[in-house]
């Protein structure tokens, strides 16, 4: 590991025509020696000889158990530095002057002739920038015990307890789960106090109804982690929720854009889109994330201005913020491996490693069968296996998690196929497929052939005079049913938890209709099961946007929708007029 590291130094020092390279920091000292430091140590890279790390005399037997390149020890800072430099021939020396001390570059330009000393830092944190292996795993191990320190903190953190407390807490946690050392000051921050960014943590009491945003970080063998969490204490204000809400969709929306090749400027403008669409794009002052390994801020800088794009390796947080002066502040934060398919370090949810490999199983199908496809699903947003793709794939790869991982037997996979075409939209789907899982059941629509269950034409069910409604009772929605049951009566409501499994039942006739107000859903959620109902004579409409403008090359929000029984429809679609009057956008109906 450090031969190659120091074989890419000398790589730099070839391309730039350097004698060597002097490193006085402790972090990148570490990096190329593998010895953890204080100040007063130096490396000197030649060229063409043997690096020697040299350190004062009381720190010699430490640095020559741990460093894995030569060490020595100086009597006299200055003097041993000019020397040794001066014994190495050096005369155009790289060094990484955001590290080095002003004085130690006059100190060798004046004592030593002919000198040039040229800066390289941005060479030395590109080679950084890119973890091995065991970078991350240290890294991960690092996340695992934060987040031993962030569990102590919810078990803690409560009305009465000053946020001193709750920091020393936590940071003795991390201590005795392996922490080395913390990376920064840990910051425990409640209330109004929330809404400064990196706020100090004070012996200010928690209250009731507050928000108190943890964000701490833990070291394992020289690597750091970095999380926040925004905890809440009693109930608090529907606006602070909303913020919550809003952020906690930023970063996923930050984390889904996060893939090799893309621009760090354009991640941290997904979580800004975020951020506009609640509202909040104002409140959110700083950017979306930075790198981490050694240190805690490293490039690459997720930030509107950086044009770094990138690559394989990477690990950086992601780390949206929203802060109201006065209320609260709220900031979500996890640490992010860059690979093909990027993933966040530290307790991934149960039901997101579901979805990951349900969706990894489906387009490895695809690939299998040598299919030219434009992939989109849930996690992994969009995948162009080829340059010239025949078909678009759109995967749910399990609709209803929650009930699964629970062992409620309601849940679906659903897979819908369309001709590539650069605009292609929502009605373009020409297959749908969806799997209902715990009853062995496959239902599945060509678009101008009908619809199928199990290979047999559906076959619709008639459930009686009142069949009921299938939705999700949520603010948004809460009026608009007291509305529907002055009309039926009262009337049956159920919640599953899949929406493509609940048009399925609409499709059937045993639903009169689903109605989803959240503002959620998305093309990859429904793009298979609307063509069942289609195929079934239903209908839908979406109170937001046009159906039919909907784009499946990427997973795109629907926002709400109303599916309708083909049977019921007359009579039911007085739920649309219902709903136009308490969500505002154009209502829009497709046949």
């Amino acid at each position: 590991m450090y031969a190659k590291r120091l074989s890419r130094i000398r790589d730099i020092l070839f391309s730039k025509n350097l004698n060597c390279l002097l490193l006085t920091d402790t972090s990148n000292i570490f990096y190329i020696s593998g010895f953890k430091g204080y100040e007063g140590i130096f490396l000197l890279i030649p060229k063409d000889k043997e690096p020697t790390l040299f350190v004062p005399k009381l720190e010699y037997d430490r640095a020559n158990e741990e460093s894995r390149i030569h060490v020595e020890y100086y009597e006299n800072y200055k003097k041993a530095l000019v020397e040794k430099i001066e014994h190495t021939m050096c005369r155009k020396i790289g060094i990484c002057y955001k590290h080095v001390p002003h004085h130690i570059v006059v100190l060798i330009r004046n004592k030593i002739s002919n000198v040039k000393v040229i800066d390289i830092s941005e060479d030395i944190a590109n080679i950084r920038m890119i973890k091995d292996y065991e970078e991350i795993e240290r890294i991960k191990r690092a996340v695992e015990i934060a987040e031993k320190g962030l569990e102590e903190a919810l078990n803690i953190v409560g009305e009465g307890i000053s946020e001193l407390k709750v920091a020393a807490k936590v940071e003795y946690t991390m201590k005795i789960m392996g922490s080395e050392e913390t990376p920064f000051t840990t910051i425990v921050a409640s209330g109004p106090h929330a809404a400064l960014p990196h706020a100090v943590t004070s012996d200010k009491i928690i209250r009731n109804s507050e928000v108190v945003i943890v964000d701490l970080g833990a070291t394992f063998k020289g690597y750091v982690s970095d999380l926040t969490r925004t905890i809440s204490v009693g109930k608090v204000r529907e606006e602070i929720k909303d913020m919550f809400r809003a952020v906690l969709e930023a970063q996923k929306a930050a984390i889904k854009a996060i893939k090799p090749g893309i621009k760090a400027a354009d991640v941290d403008n997904e979580a800004r889109k975020v951020l506009k669409e609640y509202g909040y794009e104002k409140y959110f002052i700083h950017g979306t994330g930075h790198g981490i390994g050694i240190d805690v801020h490293e490039p690459p800088a997720l930030r509107r201005e950086s044009d770094t794009k990138l690559r394989k390796g990477m690990v950086v947080t992601v780390e949206p913020g929203v802060y109201v002066k006065n209320l609260a502040g709220i900031r979500i934060e996890d640490d992010v491996v860059v690979t093909d398919t990027s993933y966040f370090i530290g307790k991934e949810d149960v039901t997101r490693k579901i979805d990951l490999e349900a969706e990894e199983r489906i387009l490895n199908g695809f690939l299998r069968e040598h299919i030219k496809i434009h992939y989109v699903s849930e996690e992994r947003g969009v995948i162009r296996t080829c340059d010239k793709p025949e078909f678009i794939v759109i995967a749910d790869p399990l609709d209803g998690s929650n009930n699964y991982v629970a062992g409620i037997p309601y849940a679906s996979v659903s897979i819908a196929v369309a001709k590539y075409a650069r605009n292609a939209r929502l009605y373009d789907v020409r297959v749908g497929i969806v799997a209902e899982i715990f009853r062995d059941k496959v239902y599945y629509a060509i678009k101008g052939k009908g619809a199928f269950e199990n290979n047999d034409k559906f076959k619709s069910i008639d459930f009686g005079k009142y069949p009921f409604i299938l939705g999700y009772l949520n603010k948004e929605s809460y009026d608009v049913f007291k509305e529907i049951e002055k009309i039926f009566g009262p009337f049956k409501l159920r919640s599953l938890g899949s929406a493509s499994l609940d048009i399925l039942y609409v499709a059937k006739n045993i639903a009169a209709a689903f109605v989803d107000l959240r503002s959620k859903l998305r093309n990859v959620d429904v793009a298979a099961s609307l063509l069942i109902l289609l195929e079934s004579n239903g209908k839908v409409e979406s109170l937001h946007r046009n159906i039919a403008d909907v784009s499946i090359l990427d997973v795109e929000k629907i926002y709400s929708i109303i599916a309708y029984s083909g049977k019921y429809y007359e009579e039911y679609k007085v739920i649309g007029k219902i709903a136009r009057r308490y969500i505002k956008p154009t209502l829009n109906v497709q046949q």
